[in-house]
């Protein structure tokens, strides 16, 4: 999608959050990939097939030369490491985006939250920066006035399939390593005869499924019915993609109590004090389909009207094209 009679922009990006990339090619436009820089790999791990709008390269002289002579019209980056290794290339016009939040409490978070802000008021003060961020609250935590919002709808997801047994699931990647993630909590749970399963890259948990394909995921994730979410207050906006994901498909959702939380108590799902009420939740919610059902419904409601894929396309449209007309000095 393009604006009438508007150039087709060429964005150069590097493959940090395949998810997200995927989903930024719905806004249109030419998009390259990144899958190296320098002595770092970055390999597309999604046996899917690409969008067609979205190429892989690699780290190359080509890319470089094309970067110093124009061929891009934005660099869309996700993280302060690769602002830093492209702040000399002044001339292209950049988008950083806050997918994280970022903390200050505690001395060693402290010194990070310093150091990448420096980052990041250095690149402002270069120009040819704009700044977006997909929550009001990783904006809040990075403090960047004027930054923009635009929050992530998910991917299309498969509707839950109907009926008994229900299952609950846990869905994340090295969530036994991860700070912002209660550990415990998903431990505690684990070790109950409740039937939940954990999906993603985990090797700290040995019954956690991996899958090489992102449709392979969308299919086993329709057969869940209950979505535990894992992280923690204040680390979290109380909700991340996966939960997105199993809101939209149909699911009820339990977790610990969050002031952002997209749990409304009762009418999607249960929001708890700790692992044990928790898991009194899920025998109430597993033993009872039709409330799940009713729970999954308000859930796809709830995603319809705060995340919707229309207004991620438009505001992503309107930034992509400001930072390139901006920078253009047009």
């Amino acid at each position: 999608m393009t604006q009438s009679g508007a150039k087709e922009l060429r964005i150069l990006t590097i493959n940090r959050h395949e998810a997200f990339l995927t989903r930024l090619c719905d806004v249109g436009f030419q998009w390259e990939v990144l899958t190296s820089f320098g002595n770092r790999q970055f390999p597309w791990s999604s046996h899917d097939n690409l969008p067609s709008n979205l190429s892989l390269r690699k780290w190359s002289r080509e890319v470089e030369e094309g970067i110093k002579a124009g061929a891009y019209d934005v660099l869309v980056i996700h993280t302060i490491r690769d602002l830093v290794a492209f702040l000399p290339y002044r001339k292209i016009p950049k988008i950083f985006i806050a997918h994280i939040a970022l903390y200050s409490h505690g001395l060693g978070r402290k010194v990070r939250w310093l150091v990448k802000r420096f980052v990041l008021e250095l690149a402002m003060h270069l120009g040819r920066l704009e700044v977006c961020a997909i929550s009001d609250w990783k904006k809040q935590t990075w403090r960047v006035p004027g930054a923009r919002v635009i929050p992530t709808p998910p991917s299309p997801t498969q509707p839950v399939q109907a009926g008994p047994p229900v299952r609950a699931v846990i869905i994340g990647n090295r969530l036994l390593e991860r700070e912002e993630i209660d550990r415990d909590l998903i431990v505690d749970l684990l070790a109950t005869d409740l039937p939940i399963s954990v999906l993603g890259d985990n090797p700290g948990i040995p019954q956690s499924i991996l899958f090489s394909k992102r449709s392979e995921f969308l299919e086993a994730l329709s057969g869940y019915h209950i979505f535990i979410f894992t992280p923690k207050y204040p680390w979290e906006d109380g909700y991340n993609l996966a939960m997105l994901e199993a809101m939209q498909s149909g699911m009820a959702v339990v977790g610990l109590r969050h002031p952002r939380s997209l749990i409304e108590e009762g009418k999607n799902g249960y929001q708890c004090r700790d692992s044990g009420e928790l898991a009194e939740r899920l025998r109430r919610l597993i033993s009872d389909p039709a409330l799940v059902s009713r729970f999954g419904e308000r859930s796809k409601q709830i995603v319809a009207e705060r995340f919707s894929p229309e207004a991620f396309v438009r505001d992503w449209s309107e930034l992509l094209y400001g930072a390139a007309h901006r920078s253009a000095g047009r």
